[in-house]
């Protein structure tokens, strides 16, 4: 592929630049994880389409110095936002960015955020730049989508641990039979660690086929459910303080 890539634009690779972009990803990875932690507890407004045009960070352009900037300028902005005292989520699958419940919710909102999308991590594991074709290879290999459907429910398992949001939603794109084959295995994941777990079906792309009448009440229930888990867990950590406060 190097040589049929040289001969084609005239140009030979350059293994230690090649070394810099993938440094570059490495640290950019690192300051976005630092980033998802610190949101569980900071306010950082977004929205649906924001979640999907990250896509375009920490796939197509991962590696430049521009997405190496953004990522430390939004590290920068996490840590100096506000407290956050709402309902983070994380996100299994596409955002159906046109759906009027999940926009109201979400767009803008000071008190539901989505913390993180399962899509923009799907391979995590630090690049070794000593051997930067083979680290290509491994990341081409061993990413979540490619494989069965085991390793990417381990992955978002290992990520909500870390993470620790209030709830987990996975949406059931009509389009994509893995995802919806595969929500009972991430569900049983999800309940092995007490996390509140939703499934909402519909469609990414064709809102005709995603009914607000159908998502709505699950999402809002959903909430409601959230909540309840958020004030059993506070009423416990006052429990065990002996305090009239939590920790």
């Amino acid at each position: 592929m190097i040589g049929c890539l040289s001969d084609t634009f005239g140009k030979s690779l350059d293994v230690d630049r090649l070394r810099e972009v993938l440094d570059r990803e490495n640290r950019s990875k690192e300051s976005y994880r630092r980033t998802l932690s610190m949101m569980r507890t900071k306010e950082y407004p977004g929205t649906l389409t924001m979640q999907m045009f990250m896509l375009f960070a920490n796939h197509l352009n991962i590696g430049t110095p521009e997405i190496f900037d953004f990522y430390r300028m939004m590290e920068a902005e996490v840590a100096a936002a506000p407290e956050f005292h709402g309902v983070n989520i994380f996100w299994v699958h596409l955002l159906p960015y046109y759906q009027e419940t999940l926009k109201r919710y979400f767009n803008g909102s000071r008190d539901y955020q989505i913390q993180g999308l399962e899509m923009s991590l799907d391979y995590m594991e630090p690049l070794d730049i000593d051997h930067p074709l083979e680290a290509l290879a491994k990341k081409m290999i061993n990413n979540i989508y490619t494989g069965s459907y085991e390793r990417k429910a381990d992955m978002v398992q290992e990520v909500v641990k870390e993470i620790r949001p209030d709830g987990v939603i996975n949406f059931c794109h009509w389009g994509c039979k893995q995802s919806s084959g595969g929500t009972l295995i991430l569900k049983q994941k999800m309940e092995e660690i007490g996390m509140p777990f939703l499934i909402l079906d519909g469609d990414g792309m064709d809102r005709r086929n995603s009914h607000d009448g159908q998502i709505r009440p699950r999402f809002e229930a959903f909430l409601e459910i959230i909540e309840a888990h958020k004030h059993a867990g506070s009423s416990m950590e006052t429990e065990d303080t002996g305090r009239g406060e939590p920790r």
